[in-house]
């Protein structure tokens, strides 16, 4: 029998985050959190080893208050996965969708589903912790006005019907998850690697940085600015890039960024395989 390895995951049983976490920690025993930021606390508290958070979505994008987490915190990202998304509209049996003046999710869910969104516009919206919270929260209402976007696993879970199927904005829908924790541990098989740079306010600053991983072969997957907060338009840099293998050129290029003059901030968030 596997050892169980606590982790963190927000929201409630049935969430997508639980899926992920089964899928990255051999015996995961997820304990459910309210918020990203109560999964922060857990692990930084010592209370579990690892939390696992949505960190993109292939519809609707970063999932930037993960990104604000790790940079405050200095989580080091250990695993990563993707995972099919496919949201249904649950509702106590017996209610028809003509029923429904309020549909609950969290906040991607409901931008991931848009357009079904958009077909009934006298539906209230309302955001939540969790597409499981959402889910759970119904069940426990009794509400009959009321729907919530989830899995159709959490239909099974709380005893609710399934309205209507598949109303994300597209087929494919998958979501990257991360493993965190609080040191660094580049496991066997990595291939990935994340960065954090802030760069100097200069022309040209951001071609010398992308030009340095052209030089040397390697395959930028993300790059992405976000705002400083407190600064007169400063933004930092999300980098994710290909690493199947640490070459002496990769490990001479991380060593060079991190004491660059150019280079005003550099956190390495993990380096980690991605499955």
């Amino acid at each position: 029998m596997a050892e169980k390895t606590f982790t963190a995951c927000c929201g409630a049983p049935g969430v997508y985050a639980e899926e992920a976490a089964r899928r990255m920690l051999d015996g995961a025993e997820v304990l459910y959190f309210k918020d990203f930021e109560s999964v922060a606390r857990a692990v930084s508290g010592g209370h579990v080893p690892y939390g696992v958070l949505p960190i993109e979505n292939s519809l609707a994008g970063s999932v930037l208050p993960v990104y604000d987490l790790l940079q405050r915190d200095g989580f080091r990202i250990v695993k990563a996965v993707r995972v099919r998304i496919e949201h249904v509209l649950l509702a106590a049996e017996g209610v028809r969708l003509g029923d429904v003046r309020e549909i609950a999710s969290h906040p991607q869910a409901l931008a991931q589903c848009g357009r079904f969104l958009g077909l009934h516009p006298d539906v209230d919206t309302v955001s939540v912790a969790s597409t499981a919270s959402a889910a759970q929260r119904l069940a426990f209402s009794g509400r009959r006005d009321a729907a919530a976007i989830a899995s159709r696993r959490c239909a099974e879970i709380y005893g609710l019907k399934v309205l209507e199927e598949d109303i994300q904005d597209a087929v494919y829908n998958v979501t990257r998850f991360i493993c965190i924790a609080k040191t660094l541990a580049a496991g066997p098989g990595a291939n990935r690697i994340s960065l954090l740079l802030t760069l100097a306010h200069c022309p040209g600053a951001l071609y010398g940085l992308l030009r340095r991983f052209a030089e040397i072969g390697v395959n930028l997957t993300k790059i992405e600015s976000r705002p400083i907060p407190g600064s007169d338009f400063e933004v930092r840099f999300i980098l994710d890039f290909e690493a199947p293998a640490l070459s002496a050129s990769l490990r001479a290029l991380l060593a060079d960024l991190e004491h660059a003059p150019e280079i005003r901030r550099y956190q390495l968030l993990g380096i980690y395989r991605e499955e």
